[in-house]
């Protein structure tokens, strides 16, 4: 079996509701985790939006849709199509970062040494407070933290730092585990209005993942390595080429994705 790693960037904001009746201010949530409760990405719903990314492509046979997914999508299906187990193993994806507002960049990436971990198998070491990397804490103002919120020293070794920074780019804001949910718990929510012959019948908020989001995922080759099989990997690497969308709300560009193999 072959496993591949991939990064999933969100270039738009993301919605993969989590179907969930709420009674709360928010009407439609996202998917969670059921252990951590940080947004995620449901192994059945990114197995389906790749199934739809290769099957706007005209010039992918049945037979790849057979191997990886188990079966072709509906827009392909005949009478003697059969339903069979996929070789390709697909997993839940996991957040990594997402962006926090800044006075001195766009945006910080921020993550924790808990998730950080789980998607390097690297060692970044628990911490208190915030740590800033590549801002000036006395300069940097970083969206509802005060100054008093950051560790005074930095306790990342230059490895430790190179490896965030190889990742998450240049601007990063590791949190603590508890303040990373809590940001989590409070995403952005956009208001959807329901119209009909102009006038409004229903009104909604959505909680969304915000673009510049990054979520992680493992997904398994599990065919026997020989000619065939390594033209269906070479057609499947074509999800790095160009955006795939991922849940609903695709008509207002939401869930536009770029995945990248690391």
């Amino acid at each position: 079996m072959n496993k591949k790693r991939y990064t999933i960037e969100c270039l738009t904001n993301l919605h993969v509701g989590s179907g969930d009746i709420n009674y709360g201010t928010i009407d439609r949530l996202v998917q969670r985790d059921a252990v951590t409760d940080l947004p995620t990405i449901h192994a059945s719903g990114l197995k389906g939006a790749l199934k739809e990314f290769f099957d706007a492509n005209n010039e992918i046979n049945n037979d790849f849709f057979s191997i990886v997914f188990g079966s072709v999508p509906n827009s392909r299906k005949t009478k003697s199509n059969k339903q069979n187990i996929g070789s390709y193993i697909f997993n839940d994806s996991h957040l990594l970062a997402f962006p926090l507002r800044a006075n001195d960049a766009p945006y910080y990436m921020a993550t924790c040494p808990e998730v950080f971990n789980k998607f390097t198998n690297a060692n970044v070491p628990d911490i208190n407070k915030a740590v800033l990397i590549g801002g000036e804490r006395k300069n940097s103002q970083i969206e509802d933290l005060e100054e008093n919120d950051f560790e005074e020293k930095d306790p990342f070794t230059e490895e430790t730092t190179k490896l965030l920074k190889d990742q998450l780019g240049t601007k990063i804001i590791v949190l603590p585990f508890k303040e990373f949910k809590k940001y989590c718990n409070n995403l952005p929510a956009i208001a959807r209005n329901y119209l009909e012959n102009g006038e409004s019948k229903n009104l909604w908020y959505e909680e969304v993942v915000p673009s510049k989001s990054i979520f992680w995922t493992d997904i398994i080759d599990g065919t026997e390595t020989n000619e065939i099989n390594k033209k269906i990997e070479d057609t499947f690497s074509k999800i790095e080429e160009s955006s795939v969308q991922i849940g609903a709300n695709a008509s207002i560009g939401y869930g536009q994705c770029k995945f990248k193999s690391v």
